[in-house]
């Protein structure tokens, strides 16, 4: 099938259909519109709660589903999903699986419309899940805990992004040589500040300064990686001063007690899939260099969860509609896969927000590469899964 045909073909019918869907304000009504949709298509429905429904065409063994999780951000995502199941069905291809098109109102509480549809429907053999907050490429660090005896020691250390206030507390019995290190660094860096000493315990803050041009967090760090740390503290802060000096684009969550070990956390926020792929190669020889656990969420072949064929179809046939000079999307396991198995998501953001497409071309585009999912996964048979 030729989809960029033959969404030209129908695109007055797909804008209209949009339009109605911008009208509708509430993620009900936003449902309420797709239910009439699929009654006047002839679309096989079913409404399950108020914030769970589902649209559905073909016959197979199998069950591949698109999941719109959250009908009021993704209402381009909702329309183009729809148009291509009902395009789908209406040009008569020969379909050996069930598709359909799953929609969720989520609330804070993730649980409420997921656990509503397991009530009462079949659960996906796979699925591509357009989701808010869907997963960005990460990678994880895991450390040990600090081994006995130690002169100075990280205690502990919670830091997140774009912190406002960072703290640690360390232990040591060299209090002095800490408190010059600190005076030294607070002359050179202009820190705002201050280290509180009580016994054998010091508690570290600063806070964020107009006079600074680093972040608290990034202040803190290089403050700790200047301390003569036990073995198990200093590997943690030196990776994380390291990865926090990358001039890629990152969010992080680090975390260390004593007693316990610690992980280090980095999200990808913008970074090609040729990025991804050689921070991932550099992220697992460090991990081996450091002589510590590292995983990703990124999905791997060698992950029995998934099926890389799959994986394949789907990324092949929803790039071959993009246009050609966007970077390759990434795939990822999507918020359900603790629940799905085969459960994926596309960090299409940059596709999403690209300012030099109309909101007419991107939902067209949407159309036609979901359309090209469908379609794939409508005329691969079961086997060919694996």
């Amino acid at each position: 099938m030729n989809w960029s045909k033959l969404v030209a073909d129908h695109q007055a019918q797909i804008l209209d259909y949009h339009q109605q869907l911008k009208s509708a304000l509430t993620p009900s009504q936003k449902m309420d519109q797709v239910l009439k949709w699929a009654q006047q298509d002839h679309l096989k429905y079913q409404l399950i709660t108020s914030k769970a429904e589902y649209l559905e065409c073909g016959h197979g063994d199998h069950l591949f589903a698109i999941i719109i999780n959250d009908p009021i951000k993704q209402a381009p995502q909702l329309v183009a999903a729809y148009c291509a199941l009902k395009l789908l069905k209406s040009s008569k291809l020969s379909i050996h699986q069930r598709l359909r098109l799953i929609i969720l109102a989520e609330s804070q509480d993730k649980s409420t419309s997921l656990s509503s549809y397991l009530a009462a429907a079949a659960v996906p053999s796979a699925s591509l899940v357009i989701a808010s907050g869907a997963n960005l490429p990460a990678f994880t660090f895991y450390f040990p805990a600090s081994q006995m005896p130690f002169n100075t020691t990280l205690k502990q250390l919670n830091l997140v992004s774009r912190q406002q206030q960072s703290q640690a507390q360390i232990l040591t019995i060299n209090w002095q040589q800490v408190y010059q290190t600190w005076k030294n660094f607070i002359q050179q860096q202009e820190v705002k500040g201050h280290l509180d000493i009580s016994d054998w315990q010091i508690t570290i803050n600063i806070n964020s300064s107009l006079q600074s041009k680093f972040s608290p967090s990034y202040l803190l760090v290089q403050f700790l990686a200047q301390l003569k740390l036990d073995n198990s503290s200093q590997q943690f802060i030196k990776l994380l001063s390291y990865l926090m000096k990358q001039n890629t684009k990152i969010a992080f969550q680090a975390s260390y007690q004593y007693t316990k070990g610690g992980f280090l956390q980095i999200q990808l926020l913008q970074a090609s899939s040729a990025t991804v792929a050689i921070l991932q190669q550099e992220y697992t020889q460090l991990s081996q260099d450091y002589r510590i656990k590292f995983n990703s969420n990124l999905v791997s072949p060698k992950d029995d969860t998934y099926s890389a064929k799959l994986a394949q179809i789907i990324t092949t046939a929803y790039q071959s509609q993009l246009p050609p000079h966007y970077s390759q999307i990434e795939l990822l396991p999507s918020i359900y896969s603790a629940t799905f198995k085969n459960s994926f998501t596309f960090n299409e953001t940059e596709f999403i927000k690209a300012n030099d497409l109309s909101d007419a071309s991107k939902i067209s585009t949407l159309v036609a590469s979901y359309g090209a999912i469908f379609q794939q996964i409508a005329q691969t048979k079961k086997q060919d899964w694996r």
